[in-house]
């Protein structure tokens, strides 16, 4: 049985997508695989897309990638003669402004007497990076691994060797990579500051007003590879499929002019007297949520704003914890 095309499906075989006019925007699912993800790809991709540079997250620190990859060789055993295990232990030794300094120091255990003794043998130092006009410069810090072989058999040191190469692999993908947690971060602040809609875990909605930039955040997924990928979904401008965009926008913004009162009554109830920083954060939050519902109020042509009595709410609590602050500062 031969099943005819429909005109649409037709067009779509010709055009490969949907007319722009009948879009409303994009469901958004993506998924972020446990990969190592280059930094310098990253930030080589925003620019030559023209990307928000404001978006690309801080430098892996460096002495946080030297503590994990030191971290990484802590509680390593290899078998000794006689019954015996050596069993490695990582601990700090020393820091300063200029040093962090780890001790490798191997504990030996007796399967029938228990431990037998301890020694150093080893050593691991983080050199600080440089800071020139108060700015530190990343990349001037450096790592400094050495054993003491006298404190090892022969047979020990290729072991100890071993866990060396370890901690340097560690630090280098600690310091040059993104795990997937802080890239799963990136694309979700990027999907946010395209004020994507969130309908539930890893489903975004996007509308079509974005889809430049859209797209060229799929392309970034794509060009960092690590098996992560992300699909955009067509939603036709259709009532029903507008209606449900709709409420969900209304429950993210109540849901969100919500949380901005019951910070305001915890800062009120937890401090004796508010900061400008407190004040200036909550205010800046609000502004966030009301210039999101404008621009889906909108683009959506939302005729009747369900959220009206959260924003007044809002609002009047904002106004409150204003003046907490003018009298704090008489």
């Amino acid at each position: 049985m031969t099943i005819r095309k429909s005109e649409f499906r037709k067009y779509l075989d010709q055009a490969g997508s949907l007319p722009a006019d009948v879009v409303l925007g994009w469901i958004v699912v993506y998924q972020v695989r446990d990969a190592q993800y280059d930094r310098a790809t990253l930030e080589q991709t925003f620019d030559e897309l023209g990307m928000n540079p404001g978006l690309i997250p801080a430098p892996n620190n460096p002495l946080h990638a030297y503590m994990k990859a030191t971290s990484s060789a802590d509680d390593t055993d290899y078998r000794l003669p006689h019954d015996q295990v050596a069993h490695v232990l990582v601990r700090d030794q020393m820091e300063d402004s200029e040093v962090v300094v780890r001790q490798l120091t191997r504990e030996i255990r007796d399967v029938k007497k228990g431990r037998l003794g301890y020694a150093k043998i080893g050593e691991c130092a983080f050199y600080r990076p440089v800071s020139r006009a108060g700015k530190v410069q990343y990349g001037t810090e450096r790592i400094r691994l050495t054993v003491d072989n006298s404190a090892l058999t022969p047979d020990e040191r290729p072991v100890l060797q071993s866990v060396l190469d370890k901690i340097a692999s560690e630090y280098d993908r600690h310091v040059n990579y993104m795990d997937a947690m802080k890239y799963r971060a990136v694309i979700r602040d990027y999907l946010l500051h395209l004020n994507a809609l969130k309908i539930k875990d890893g489903f975004y909605f996007v509308h079509s007003n974005r889809g430049d930039e859209l797209e060229k955040l799929r392309t970034l997924v794509d060009r960092l590879g690590g098996g992560s990928t992300m699909f955009l979904l067509p939603l036709v401008d259709l009532d029903t499929q507008r209606d449900m965009v709709v409420r969900a926008f209304q429950a993210e913004a109540e849901e969100a002019l919500n949380d901005i009162v019951k910070q305001v009554a915890h800062v009120r109830g937890t401090r004796k007297s508010v900061t400008p920083s407190a004040y200036a954060k909550i205010k800046k939050e609000y502004e966030q949520a009301i210039n999101r519902s404008k621009e889906y109020g909108r683009t959506l042509k939302v005729s009747e704003i369900t959220t009206a009595a959260a924003e007044e709410l809002a609002l009047e609590a904002l106004a409150a914890l204003q003046n907490d602050l003018l009298g704090s500062v008489k």
